[in-house]
């Protein structure tokens, strides 16, 4: 017990000096002090249940740090090209509007005559008339709905015979030769050159020209020339011996077809080729001709030639 009353006096002593100074605090007007205060994870909790961690309260986010600002020039956007004006609808049949138009022509290739005379003195002579060349060359110089323009043509036609035995009593022979008698031992040769200056028309109902069909009139100028090598002996003198020749000109008027095909695109590199020499196309040309002598100097060579060529067209 006396233990007791000494553990008392002492506490009591050892409170004096804080009760003494709340009463001082308390006569001068000051608050107490606050109690401390104590955190619930300090309290020990004597209950049996076991006692969870507490958890630590989440981090705030870090702010990232501000970016300065960026500054974006706008680039103007080109204006849009100008719209291509849609293409035409092209049309393979056009007469006039957006026609290419020729301006020179020329081809080559051969002919037959048929025909020959009035009667039947050149087959009864000479035999069956044979292929010759034939050349041609002009040019357009009116182009719209039809093309029009001079063309200059020209040929070589030679054939060989047997003149007649007998001098016929009538000059000129105005009958058939079935009734005279041939001299075989001497030769005939026989020499036509016909040259013709005609106006052209040309139209093709294409705008690409893929068939043209022309057609020609004009005035023929033919140079004939016959020959006969007379059948001497071999003691003839040489001056004797010489060959005959009578030749000249006639005079004839012509008229003529042509249909062209174009062979314009089967080969590229011939098109390309052909360009650089300014051919623009080329054409399979089947012609006819009808030539009516109208001065017979010569002799009468009414005839009809009927042939094929390769066309060619220059384009402006």
């Amino acid at each position: 017990m006396r233990k007791i009353c000494l553990l008392a006096l002492l506490a009591l002593n050892a409170l004096a000096p804080q009760l003494q100074a709340q009463d001082d605090d308390a006569e001068l007007g000051n608050p107490p002090p606050p109690e401390p205060e104590i955190p619930e994870s300090s309290i020990i909790d004597d209950s049996d249940d076991p006692v969870e961690p507490a958890q630590p309260e989440p981090l705030p986010p870090i702010p990232a740090p501000a970016r300065p600002p960026v500054v974006t020039q706008e680039v103007p956007e080109p204006p849009p090209p100008p719209a291509e004006p849609a293409p035409a609808e092209e049309s393979s049949f056009s007469l006039v509007e957006g026609r290419r138009r020729p301006g020179a022509t020329f081809g080559f290739g051969a002919f037959r005559p048929e025909s020959i005379g009035k009667y039947n003195h050149y087959e009864y002579l000479y035999g069956k008339e044979k292929v010759a060349p034939y050349f041609y060359g002009g040019y357009y110089l009116f182009s719209y709905f039809v093309d029009i323009g001079l063309v200059g043509r020209v040929g070589y036609y030679h054939a060989e015979g047997h003149p007649l035995a007998d001098r016929p009593a009538e000059l000129p022979v105005s009958r058939d030769l079935e009734t005279e008698r041939k001299d075989n031992n001497q030769k005939l040769g026989l020499t036509l050159i016909p040259t013709q200056l005609s106006a052209e028309i040309a139209i093709s109902p294409f705008k690409k020209r893929w068939v043209v069909f022309r057609g020609w009139m004009g005035m023929e100028y033919l140079y004939v020339q016959e020959t006969v090598e007379p059948d001497l002996p071999s003691t003839a003198k040489t001056s004797s011996a010489s060959t005959y020749t009578n030749s000249g000109w006639n005079e004839g008027l012509v008229t003529g077809v042509m249909a062209s095909f174009s062979l314009t695109g089967l080969d590229s590199r011939s098109d390309k080729s052909l360009r650089s020499l300014g051919i623009d196309r080329y054409y399979l040309s089947l012609f006819a001709e009808n030539i009516t002598t109208t001065s017979d100097k010569f002799g009468n060579f009414d005839r009809k030639n009927y042939g094929i060529a390769f066309s060619f067209e220059g384009l402006r």
